[in-house]
Formats: structure tokens, sequence, C-alpha cells
């Protein structure tokens, strides 16, 4: 019994969770998104600044 006690309290919270997410989902997801743009943005100039060096060094 102990077992299915604790599983039914994690679901009961699982749902309370998502319900509460789905109220919040928007604007957390726009701001993943954000976060996520800037990421991608900061990698390709890390990439590009990488590419950058590595040309430098077959020069030398």
């Amino acid at each position: 019994g102990f077992a299915n006690q604790t599983t039914v309290k994690a679901e009961g919270k699982a749902e309370a969770v998502s319900r509460s997410n789905s109220e919040q989902n928007n604007s957390e997801q726009n701001n993943l998104e954000k976060r996520y743009r800037k990421l991608s943005d900061d990698y390709t100039v890390l990439q590009e600044a990488l590419d950058h060096e590595h040309k430098e060094h077959q020069k030398e």
C-alpha cells in the first residue's frame, strides 16, 4: 500500500504542477525561447571566433 500512496501523491502533484504550468506556460515559453535565441547567437559568435583563430593558426 505504501508504494501506491506515493504514486498517487506524485500523480496528484504532477497534475497540480501541470495545471499551474499551463497558466504560466506562455510567458515561460517566451522566456525560454529568448534565452535559447541568445544562447544560439552566443554560440554562433563563439563558433566564428574559433574558426577565425583556427585560420590564423593555419597561416603560420
